[in-house]
């Protein structure tokens, strides 16, 4: 959220809420530059958002079986039915007309499969999008070989 600030200054509400989550094996700034795509991207949704107020929720867990998880959630128009499926893949953007180069979720995607994890993307109840990381949790707790998602 410190690296993203600068490009979430504009919007009234951006709302983390971090739960635990274990301890994960990573490239810190890999995860760093996925984070900050998603967030950029959600925020440039939640500026399209009919709401009076454009929102981001973050939020950091752990799902059941193990996985340290984070969301992204905006209130924009959500992802278009027709594109998600195919949103990740090289080239393929829901803001083609407003300068969009499909490469943000591509390069997202890339960082999550090369850590183990699953990206996954829906639109949200109520409206909006929803942006869903799941990294595997370390096997083994050396402190000097792991880094908390939740930073």
């Amino acid at each position: 959220l410190r690296v993203a600030g600068p490009r979430l200054r504009h919007l009234p509400a951006v709302r983390p809420r971090f739960e635990p989550v274990p301890r994960v094996l990573a490239d810190e700034g890999k995860l760093v530059q996925a984070l900050v795509n998603a967030l950029v991207n959600s925020s440039i949704a939640a500026g399209r958002s009919i709401a009076p107020t454009a929102e981001i929720d973050v939020r950091t867990y752990t799902a059941p079986a193990g996985d340290a998880v984070i969301e992204v959630k905006d209130n924009g128009p959500g992802f278009p039915r027709d594109l998600l499926p195919r949103l990740g893949e090289p080239f393929v953007s829901t803001r083609v007309t407003s300068g969009g180069t499909g490469l943000g979720l591509f390069i997202i995607r890339g960082i999550v499969d090369a850590h183990g994890g699953v990206l996954e993307l829906e639109n949200a109840r109520g409206g909006g999008a929803l942006l869903r990381i799941r990294l595997p949790a370390a096997a083994r707790t050396d402190a000097a070989a792991t880094v908390s998602v939740a930073r």
